[in-house]
């Protein structure tokens, strides 16, 4: 225990103290004794009570003493002057024995409080993780604990106790704080509260607690009080912890216990790359549930979208965006996202397991628009690196599903063409199918052997037929187009085609003959043993 006579005078102010100290250098007091005027040996920890008449029977040597008194005679500097004495005189007169039980009161707490610090403390050495934390928390404070990110998901809990407290309850049963409750803790301002303030914050039920020293703060129809505290990393809110007053009172060091808890879950929160980079926007959590698929119900999403102050408008899509050399650990999304973030702010960003990801959402018919596509090809040009856009969608719990999409059109796309820097997955989705179908057979295999014949007849006789062909499918027979895209005249595009039909021996009026070609050529495309036409 850390205490001595000053702390004492702070606690006796009521009885007018007056504190004078002929030694500043003395261990803390760890007992209190009856100041007894035969007294002979003194102890250096030991804190004496008594009446100032006392001591002028007492010979105190060389050793420090630590002596309270009630002043019941004049003060003089015959006791105010002794060596080796540190003496507290309280000039309003009381029973002594009432003195003594407040004071070993007070050390009874001091002792308590210091048991439980150090068996947190002691405990947090060996911790796992956060639910243990929370565990460890529990059997100390001895009252259940929640954690909470921003977005008011529960983290962590403590289990295996029931909690009769229709918040506890609710929150456990649902895994967040529906949107009734918190827009009832933002009328309150409570959450503003406990957002400025440096200590955790009791909010008190309509049964007062007993803790004195704290600020009390209060939220109608609270059933048990709270204490309610910040976690922080890198002066960034990541989650709110809160400890229920159920299983006993709160007691005045219960502040500083939270306080302690709350500093071991920022540590091993830390150890998260998520919550480390995190800039601690409420959406942020989110879109991270929904990335990891923790959300599948939709009545979740849209409780949870209500207090996110996110207007959603009709359609989606994914924007993922890498490094072009795929190097995670060396690249500083959080500065990159923060630049982006500056250069097109109509999106939603997190940096997710690696990427940075954002979700656009618009009411037209294409979520992100050409001057946001301009503007994001300069930035990745700038920067080297690489994006993958998903299919459209017009629900968020499609967002796991178009975040893949976005990946694989990166994949995919990267490996088809390394000079692009944005991939649609809409370009990709054919080669995402043959991805799947390679791992059962030869797509090879799968190609018209026409098309095969043609690619030998070219390079036998130096021709380049399977090109116009591929330029002719890929403009859906197009006979304009493809002269425009091949850069010759129609006339000799006709000839070419004709010249093709009799090599390979097919008709190419033929639709469903055509459809595999098409596909021939993109299987070729895929395995890269033609020039891709599309990207």
């Amino acid at each position: 225990m850390n205490i001595n006579l000053n702390i004492l005078a702070q606690k006796l102010k009521l009885y007018s103290p007056e504190l004078y100290l002929s030694y500043t250098n003395s261990q803390p007091l760890s007992g209190v004794k009856l100041l007894d005027k035969n007294e002979k040996k003194f102890e250096a920890d030991c804190l004496y009570i008594g009446k100032l008449s006392n001591l002028q029977h007492l010979s105190f040597g060389e050793y420090p003493i630590n002596i309270v008194c009630i002043a019941d005679k004049t003060v003089s500097q015959k006791y105010t002057k002794m060596n080796n004495v540190n003496l507290l005189i309280l000039r309003k007169n009381t029973n002594l024995t009432s003195l003594l039980i407040e004071i070993l009161d007070y050390f009874t707490k001091e002792q308590e409080r210091n048991q439980r610090l150090t068996r947190l403390l002691k405990a947090f050495t060996h911790g796992k993780d956060i639910q243990h934390i929370i565990d460890i928390g529990y059997e100390v404070i001895e009252n259940p604990i929640f954690l909470i990110d921003t977005s008011f998901k529960l983290l962590a809990y403590t289990k295996d106790i029931k909690v009769a407290d229709f918040q506890w309850n609710d929150l456990v049963e649902n895994g967040y704080f529906r949107s009734e409750l918190v827009f009832s803790f933002r009328i309150e301002r409570a959450i503003e509260k406990v957002i400025k303030s440096t200590y955790p914050v009791l909010f008190e039920a309509d049964k007062p607690s007993n803790i004195s020293e704290a600020k009390v703060e209060s939220i109608p129809a609270l059933e048990h009080s709270r204490i309610i505290s910040n976690v922080i990393i890198d002066d960034k809110i990541v989650a709110y912890l809160c400890v229920v007053e159920y299983s006993r009172k709160f007691k005045h060091y219960d502040i500083e216990l939270t306080e302690i808890l709350c500093n071991a879950v920022s540590s091993e929160m830390r150890k998260s790359s998520f919550f480390s980079k995190t800039k601690g926007m409420m959406y942020e959590y989110f879109i991270a549930d929904l990335l990891s698929g923790s959300i599948n119900d939709i009545k979740i999403v849209e409780n949870r979208i209500k207090y996110l102050d996110w207007k959603l408008k009709r359609n989606f899509c994914v924007v993922v965006i890498t490094d072009r050399q795929f190097d995670k650990d060396n690249t500083p999304f959080n500065y990159i996202r923060t630049l982006l973030e500056n250069a097109i702010g109509s999106s939603k960003s997190i940096e997710y397991d690696g990427a940075i990801v954002l979700i656009f959402n618009n009411n037209k018919e294409r979520p992100i628009c050409e001057s946001d596509i301009k503007t994001l090809k300069e930035f990745l040009l700038k920067y080297n690196l690489c994006g993958g856009i998903s299919h459209n969608f017009n629900n968020l719990i499609d967002v796991k599903k178009s975040y893949k999409q976005a990946l694989r059109a990166i994949e995919i796309g990267y490996r088809i063409n390394k000079e692009s820097i944005l991939y649609y997955y809409k370009d990709f989705t054919i080669f995402d199918m043959f991805d799947i179908c390679s791992t059962q057979r030869n797509l090879k295999d799968i190609c018209h052997p026409a098309l095969i014949l043609l690619l030998e007849y070219d390079k036998k006789y130096k021709t380049n037929y399977a090109e116009t062909l591929h330029s002719y499918v890929s403009n859906g027979q197009s006979q304009t187009k493809s002269a425009s895209a091949l850069n010759i005249h129609r006339n000799t595009l006709i000839y070419r085609i004709t010249k093709i039909a009799q090599i390979m021996g097919i008709d190419l009026y033929d639709n469903t003959l055509m459809l595999h070609l098409h596909l021939s050529f993109k299987i070729l495309e895929y395995m890269n043993l033609i020039e891709s036409k599309s990207m």
